[in-house]
């Protein structure tokens, strides 16, 4: 798996899981407070704008997203561990 395609899957659980909406509050049927899923979010698209400027950089913020969802209850460790077993930038 590469890390925009994990990204773009992160992306898209936050984005069911929280059921965003035009119009509509991120996190109101949340676990995570709303400024928190909106503000990985973000993390999630600045991740994709600078994917191959910074590999470092990359890999703290998206160890951070995990945390995140890993803190708010949304994945387990064990699942994350697998998700970045042999993760490529390409």
């Amino acid at each position: 798996m590469t890390v925009e395609q994990l990204v773009v899957t992160y992306r898209l659980f936050l984005q069911s899981e929280y059921e965003l909406e035009e119009g509509r509050q991120l996190g109101d049927k949340a676990k995570l407070p709303s400024e928190h899923a909106e503000h990985v979010l973000w993390m999630l698209d600045q991740i994709l704008f600078e994917l191959h400027e910074d590999p470092m950089k990359l890999m703290r913020w998206l160890g951070f997203v995990q945390g995140v969802l890993w803190c708010g209850g949304d994945m387990r460790i064990k699942d994350i561990r697998e998700q970045t077993r042999g993760l490529t930038l390409e």
